[in-house]
């Protein structure tokens, strides 16, 4: 996960939100939240992709394992 990229990170209120990472230490992934001007920390196992849930890109695909990333967020 490099830094500029645009991820989805849990959050308690919202379920999933989108972040782009802005920085990374060891296994800790520092995001910045869409639409707000809060940074957070997550472990970089919590943090996924949005390869594969571009709007229309789950209408193209019949068979939903074949997503680049499958993953909660991205079924949402």
């Amino acid at each position: 996960m490099e830094v500029g990229s645009c991820v989805w990170v849990s959050d308690g209120a919202e379920g999933w939100r989108l972040a782009n990472v802005i920085g990374r230490s060891g296994k800790d992934v520092t995001v910045k939240l869409k639409g707000s001007s809060e940074d957070a920390t997550r472990k970089a196992d919590e943090c996924f992709s949005t390869l594969g849930s571009e709007p229309g890109t789950l209408r193209s695909i019949s068979d939903l394992t074949k997503l680049p990333a499958l993953h909660e967020p991205a079924l949402l």
